[in-house]
């Protein structure tokens, strides 16, 4: 299509982006080419700009960057973003502050009109035109003909380039369980069929996954992909033995490219076992630094519970919370298993990041760094590491929160100063510009200055210079945030008459600044070469068949095998004729791409990695797919899994030029069943003394011609216990392992699961239970000796009253902590409709008029309060000291009027069973 001359100003609003101006001998000319599709219509699509520069494609994304809107006229809603070097950014409905998403990630950003996602946006570049992909859900609220701009210069002129009917209706689908619940006894399992409905056209693949099962059940999803968006997959859902009489929710994730259905129930599971254990009781133990001041902290909390620290975060994860009062801003978060979420300011919908990534969460008081919270646990501790920046918005004292009980009951363990300014850096280069004969180097000196207080280690990196031309950083590292570095360029013999910009990354562990030219190096060169040749030189095996293949690929270059992957890299190509159905990839330098069956947007997995990408013929896996090169050739090593619906035989083409030339270079049978094995140990149960060892064996046996190596590790073993496999890996998908079980001389009488994890490239068998090993232990300590040693007042009277108690307990006053000991004020020795309180050791709890229903907290000391029909308990004035085996117990009550009359005061140690015992009497008035 074509449009007549238009131009448009978004609405005099100026994007975020910082703009460096240099000096040019002429101004570079800067086009939008194409954008495809150009017309079109939907409520999800993937779209591919392409624009050009005439200084080059880096000079496009390195000073204005190229902005694409979409929008039905001048003021009305719009999509707005903006593409950068390292990600795109998203105006948001107020343009208060744009919101960015990386390129390649999982993550996500979203206004009212449109959500872009990370993983399906991608930018390239070769020479002068820089390549765009965009993957975008429109909004309902966003229906109707939207004219598509682009602004390619800082004039603010947008062109428009094309248009898009967007649908009211987006594609989705449905998920439904059956049936909607099922009942087992314990040790058994029950299966589901979980079916997928797709709506408005959804085609997608959808990924299954479990969510929040507790311990000791587990659920299997056969098949976790339900093609096209629509199918059924079989869960079967297994329970432990020792299960608890329980009723389990049975709640999935469903997750495909454009839609995902966050976790929900979908069915239940009622178990019948064993009388459930007594409630864990769960503590904050400390946070440091308790009482602190600054803008960024890095903080570690100690937690404790009874069941051990994995039941902190199987269930009711550990929640911490930053905030003056109740109603006013907060930082608010909980900590689960894999990563931490964060609270919004709307609470709509937490957002999270894993332990350990690059990633960050943030909302309008503070932003947390994966790169720096991390969790650990032993025994009955676990320990959460949290790094944080808090806003200058959020200025002020803030009281730190923790809550670990389901009850939402948040104590209050220290107090945080936010500072108005954070710590922060400057980085300048000198000298700004040099000029050099190709084959020769030069040096800028790079300086960083801090500012409010940053005091932080900066590495620094070069980002994007060209090829041949490198650079080395001596320190790569500025210790403690001030201080230089000696930057060398060094340009190759052969490189061509150019400027280069010299752009630097500085990270920190609270502050990166992103790729930012700071100074350029003119290049004097020689007549570029000829243009190389390239060639396929082998691929091994040539002719083969089965279901899955590692391939070499060997490939050369006459201009060096970094030539093959900065440009037009290879492409490698199985396919059984021109339109069928292929399995077709590219290979880039860190990583390979995969193209989908509808070419909309191709998919990438980096170099040894752990993750694959697929399409409805193949698999491909990071963990076995590498690139390397030596002189003039590339080596490819592909690990591939075809899918079933791909069988027959396909001819191998390969293409290394940009031409479009495809060659084929051998054939590849493929079978319609994957190779496989199976895992079995051998004896299935065996019996020792405490302090001993057993030995097993495990055998390993392939299917379908399955021939890879297999990695054994034990799963979950519990503490006193452990494993050790020799060899811990089976070479060549058949043989056995000897598996050595050792106890510990202290271990009690107990059945112990032997649980093996088997990986190998193609196939992963997750944890399960393959034999057992009953260990006889030493006979159990005799119980303490526990007793109530006197209360004051005795025989007293009033409306309120302070108790005081004194308790011993031969293992020590701590013992008598465990949640087992209470306290009763009554006529009788009877909970219900009574004043009830049970004793913990960070507070007190109070029974309701029902014993059944949810009891109360207050911490000991505070200013908290619960009640209930007959009495209230007083954080003030109520108190808990202990030395040896004396525990102290002062207890401040107040009684209702509808209580008045004579009443005892019982007492509860025996933590075996319940034996309540009047200490005293007290009339109630």
């Amino acid at each position: 299509m074509s449009h007549p001359p238009h131009r448009i100003r978004a609405f005099g609003y100026t994007a975020f982006f910082l703009l460096t101006s240099f000096a040019r001998a002429q101004s570079p000319v800067r086009t939008t080419d194409s954008v495809s599709p150009q017309d079109g219509s939907g409520g999800s699509q993937a779209f591919t700009f392409v624009f050009s520069d005439s200084a080059g494609y880096q000079e496009l994304i390195s000073n204005f960057v190229p902005r694409i809107l979409f929008t039905s006229g001048s003021g009305a809603p719009f999509c707005w973003l903006a593409v950068g070097p390292a990600g795109v950014s998203l105006a948001p409905d107020s343009q208060s502050s744009w919101t960015g998403v990386a390129y390649g990630s999982n993550a996500v950003v979203q206004n009212n009109e449109c959500t872009i996602y990370g993983s399906g946006t991608t930018i390239s570049g070769s020479g002068n035109t820089l390549t765009f992909n965009l993957s975008v859900t429109f909004h309902a609220a966003f229906a109707g003909m939207k004219t598509i701009y682009t602004n390619i210069n800082s004039s603010g002129d947008y062109t428009p380039v094309g248009t898009y009917n967007v649908t009211a209706t987006s594609p989705d689908f449905t998920i439904s369980v059956s049936p909607a619940s099922q009942s087992v006894q314990a040790g058994q399992s029950a299966t589901y069929t979980v079916t997928a409905t797709p709506t408005n056209g959804f085609n997608q693949d959808i990924t299954l996954s479990l969510f929040g099962f507790p311990s000791g059940i587990s659920g299997t999803l056969n098949p976790s992909v339900i093609t096209g968006g629509s199918g059924t997959s079989t869960l079967t859902v297994t329970t432990a033995p020792a299960s608890s009489t329980s009723t389990v929710q049975i709640a999935l994730t469903a997750t495909s490219p454009f839609v995902t259905h966050a976790p929900a129930n979908y069915a239940q599971l009622s178990i019948t076992g064993a009388t459930p254990p007594p409630p864990p009781v769960r503590s904050t133990d400390s946070v440091s630094p308790q009482n602190g001041s600054g803008g960024s902290q890095a903080f570690t909390f100690v937690f404790s519970d009874s069941a051990g620290y994995q039941d902190l975060i199987s269930g009711f994860g550990p929640r911490i919370l930053f905030t003056s009062g109740s109603g006013a801003p907060f930082c608010w978060m909980s900590f689960g298993p894999s990563g931490v979420s964060l609270a919004p300011d709307g609470q709509s919908s937490w957002t999270g990041v894993a332990y350990g990534s690059n990633a960050v969460v943030q909302n309008n008081e503070c932003t947390i760094y994966g790169s720096g919270t991390t969790i650990s646990g032993s025994g009955n501790t676990l320990t959460v590491n949290l790094l944080v920046t808090f806003h200058a918005a959020f200025a002020g004292m803030k009281t730190i929160y923790t809550n670990v009980n389901s009850s939402g009951d948040y104590v209050g363990v220290g107090t945080y100063n936010v500072t108005a300014t954070s710590p922060d850096f400057t980085l300048s280069v000198s000298p700004a510009s040099q000029s050099v004969q190709a084959g020769q180097s030069a040096t800028y000196t790079v300086t960083a200055t801090p500012t409010n207080g940053f005091n932080q280690d900066i590495t620094l990196s070069t980002y994007l210079l060209p090829s041949g031309v490198s650079g080395t950083l001596n320190p790569s590292v500025i210790t403690g945030g001030s201080g230089t570095s000696t930057l060398t360029i060094t340009t190759a013999p052969s490189s061509s008459t150019s400027t280069v910009q010299i752009a630097l990354t500085a990270t920190s562990p609270f502050v990166t600044h992103l790729p930012a030219n700071y100074a350029q190096l003119s290049i004097t060169g020689a007549s570029p070469p000829p243009p190389p040749v390239r060639s396929t030189d082998s691929v091994s095996p040539q002719h083969g068949s089965g279901g899955s293949q590692a391939f070499t690929f060997v490939f050369s270059d006459s201009a060096g095998y970094q030539d093959l992957i900065s440009g037009f890299s290879p492409h490698i190509l199985f396919t059984s004729g021109s339109g069928a159905p292929f399995c077709w990839m590219s290979f880039g330098p860190s990583g390979v791409s995969l193209a989908p069956d509808g070419l909309t947007s191709w998919t990438g997995v980096a170099y040894g990695s752990n993750a694959v990408v697929q399409n409805n013929e193949c698999t491909i896996y990071g963990s076995g797919t590498t690139i390397s090169g030596s002189g003039n050739t590339l080596t490819v090593n592909l690990l591939v899994t075809f899918h079933a619906a791909f069988a027959g035989m396909k001819t191998i083409y390969t293409n290394v030029n940009s031409s479009g030339n495809y060659i084929g270079v051998g054939t590849y049978n493929v079978t319609a069943t994957s190779p496989d094995f199976t895992l079995s140990v051998s004896p299935a149960s065996q019996s020792v003394q405490a302090g001993q060892s057993a030995t097993y064996t495990v055998t390993a046996t392939p299917t379908n011609g399955f021939n890879q190596d297999i990695t054994l590790s034990t799963y979950l073993l519990p503490s006193g216990v452990s494993g050790t496999l020799n060899p811990s890996v089976i070479t060549g998908g058949s043989g056995t392992s000897t598996l050595t079980i050792t106890t510990a001389p202290g271990s009690s009488t107990s059945t112990v699961q032997i649980a093996l994890t088997a990986t190998s490239p193609f196939v992963t068998h997750a944890p399960a239970n393959y034999a057992q090993l009953s260990i006889t232990g030493a006979s159990p300590p005799p119980p303490p000796t526990v007793s109530t040693d006197s209360v004051s007042p005795q025989n007293g009277s009033g409306s309120s009253q302070v108790f005081t108690l004194q308790f011993s307990d031969s293992n020590g006053y701590r013992d008598l902590l465990g949640g087992n000991y209470h306290v009763l004020v009554n006529a009788t020795a009877d909970g219900t409709n009574s004043c009830w309180i049970q004793l913990l050791s960070t507070g007190l709890s109070l029974a309701p008029d029902d014993p059944n229903g949810t009891w109360s907290f207050v911490p000991y000391g505070t200013s908290t309060t619960a009640q209930n029909s007959q009495c209230m308990v007083n954080g003030v004035g109520t108190s808990i000291s202990g030395s040896g085996n004396t525990l102290t117990l002062s207890l401040s009550l107040t009684f209702t009027a509808a209580y008045a009359g004579s009443r005892n005061v019982y007492t509860d140690v025996n933590s075996s069973s319940p034996n309540y015992m009047a200490v005293t009497s007290y009339t109630v008035q």
